[in-house]
């Protein structure tokens, strides 16, 4: 899309959002939008700008802006438009309500309202991020262009790259991801840092790996109930998963075999949290998965996407990334050969590195779960809302493919 505005008046920088069924926040965004390249077009001394739609997701949309001159031609740098979507999911909920004593029943009620939704400022959240990054002098990640809390849109530097399926990573891509989260846990911890930082637990709990139990059995409970009560009485119930996804958890006995998984944990906690100490938090991307990665054709790697940036246990950002839905296709070797970098070239205590395996069996309970609460009804009808060539069946079946993955994968951690 092109804006040329008549020079005779005031740039036209009009930004079509996606449209919202929550009639508050499209306005909102669209006058931050249109303030926010307003001021940028005032410092680029530009006639107008080009942009083009770059990415979409459940959680954001982002648009490629660039300045031109009067003659349409491409005048400065590139910047992206970053617009959140400012709910999350039922889970995430029942995450925050663990250790957050402001989110009650009333905020869950809420949260249904929302179709399974409620508020968090993941602007907020993502520009602290980026400004930290900044004063740390992090390269390879995007700057904060505009600092002005307006709405749910920001405005970011361009990161040049494309991501890759970490089916086609390289033992140099695998290292490189390693050495970003190792760069990130040289900062020592600071509470003055993040204010908005959500997942650092307040006060903080002393046993991580219970912190971690807590929210899986949440995640857990939320879905196990609902497919309870469906299974009970389907007519009473709207169906929680499309019949795809109910049809697997019930044929491969899901929720029980990973409650018997957690059961384990609980009866055996791992050593290296004996010694765990608030001071040993350090800064974790929190979603650090292939498509946050970005790969230059020189090979230089640089991270997108900073919406759940927090200081948590160090042991979790690489476990975490490992995990992730985005990484299950990683060839087995660089599996391990992620650890073994991480040990060698970690700054912190060999009793958080111990903690790496536990955690890479839990987060992978933890994304069962994920993925059959991202197909309940009401939030497929939010992606659909918000992206409307959003493919709900295709998605069902990608998150079935998940699911059979991750306790592929679960099995395999357990046995050693």
């Amino acid at each position: 899309m092109e804006l040329n505005p008549k020079p005779s008046r005031e740039p036209d920088v009009t930004i079509f959002l996606p449209s919202y069924d929550i009639p508050e926040i499209s306005p909102i965004n669209e006058y931050a939008a249109n303030y926010l390249l307003r001021q940028q077009l005032a410092k680029n001394q530009a006639a107008a700008f080009n942009v083009e739609p770059l990415a979409h997701s459940g959680n954001h949309t982002l648009w490629v802006v660039q300045p031109v001159d009067e003659d349409r031609q491409l005048a400065g740098d590139k910047m992206v438009l970053k617009m959140y979507d400012p709910y999350v999911s039922a889970g995430d909920v029942a995450e925050v309500a663990q250790f957050t004593p402001t989110i009650d029943a009333a905020a869950h009620a809420k949260s249904v309202q929302n179709g399974g939704r409620i508020a968090r400022n993941s602007k907020a959240i993502e520009d602290d991020a980026l400004r930290l990054l900044e004063q740390l002098d992090v390269p390879n990640v995007p700057r904060l262009l505009d600092t002005r809390p307006l709405g749910a849109v920001s405005l970011h530097s361009f990161m040049e790259g494309s991501s890759k399926p970490a089916a086609r990573f390289t033992r140099a891509d695998i290292h490189a991801a390693v050495d970003f989260i190792t760069l990130l846990q040289s900062a020592p911890f600071d509470p003055n840092n993040l204010k908005w930082s959500w997942r650092l637990p307040f006060p903080l709990q002393r046993n991580t790996f219970a912190k971690h139990l807590a929210i899986i059995r949440a995640r857990l409970g939320i879905v196990t109930n609902e497919i309870a009560q469906y299974l009970s009485a389907p007519a009473q119930f709207e169906q929680p998963v499309p019949e795809i996804m109910l049809q697997y958890v019930q044929d491969h006995h899901v929720p029980e075999r990973c409650k018997a998984y957690q059961a384990q944990f609980v009866s055996r906690p791992p050593s290296g949290y004996k010694n765990f100490i608030k001071e040993d938090l350090r800064l974790c991307h929190d979603d650090l998965g292939a498509h946050n990665m970005l790969f230059t054709a020189s090979g230089t790697l640089n991270v997108v996407d900073f919406e759940l940036f927090a200081w948590n246990d160090p042991a979790h950002a690489l476990s975490s990334m490992l995990c992730h839905n985005h990484m299950l296709d990683l060839p087995a070797e660089l599996h391990e050969e992620a650890i073994a970098h991480y040990e060698k070239t970690a700054p912190v205590p060999a009793y958080i590195v111990e903690r790496v395996r536990p955690l890479l069996k839990l987060g992978h309970i933890e994304w069962i779960a994920r993925c059959i609460d991202s197909t309940r009804t009401p939030v497929l009808q939010r992606r659909q809302q918000a992206n409307h060539s959003f493919n709900a069946q295709a998605y069902t079946q990608l998150q079935v493919q998940n699911i059979h993955k991750h306790l592929a994968v679960l099995a395999t951690l357990m046995e050693a």
